[in-house]
């Protein structure tokens, strides 16, 4: 069946997507996870509940997935924020960060705001970053944050783990 063509299923209609998902709702948000899901569907013959985002990326409503997806995210945040101020050279608050994300992340967003300041303080903490305080003309004082020699040290290192790490983890996915 195409996609976008309906189907009979239990007294429902349901809608096609792919050839292998059956769209069964609209709209779910689940705010325990760092993504913001559109769609609901059903595996075909299968039981197992997943969420479709917009665009392509696929999020499991499971415990276990949940979970996968926290310590993912918390294990990839520190590389993330460091690359993120290695790249932009000058030092940036976080709510700019935030919305630097959000504009990589497109409609699906992997990290909430309110978890990026636990990650900056450490990543501070650890002398990585250095902030500091000052005023701003619309609203209350924001605190910049720096990337220090040190970090930029430790960010080229992690990328190069993460390039490692990615390579496999993309070979075991794919049995290369």
């Amino acid at each position: 069946m195409e996609s976008g063509k309906t189907q009979a299923e239990g007294g429902r209609q349901t809608l096609i997507c792919l050839p292998l998902f059956v769209i069964c709702g609209v709209g779910v948000s689940i705010i325990t996870l760092d993504i913001i899901p559109t769609w609901c569907y059903y595996e075909v013959n299968s039981s197992h509940k997943s969420i479709l985002l917009k665009g392509v990326t696929v999020a499991d409503t499971s415990t276990l997935t949940k979970k996968f997806q926290k310590e993912m995210n918390a294990g990839i945040a520190s590389l993330v924020l460091l690359s993120v101020l290695d790249n932009n050279r000058k030092p940036m608050y976080g709510y700019q960060i935030a919305k630097l994300l959000e504009g990589y992340s497109g409609d699906a967003s992997f990290m909430k705001q309110g978890a990026l300041y636990p990650v900056l303080h450490s990543l501070e903490n650890s002398g990585l970053l250095e902030s500091k305080v000052e005023p701003s003309v619309s609203g209350p004082p924001r605190r910049y944050y720096a990337i220090t020699s040190e970090g930029r040290e430790t960010v080229s290192i992690w990328q190069g783990v993460w390039k490692q790490m990615k390579s496999f983890v993309d070979k075991a996915i794919k049995g290369a």
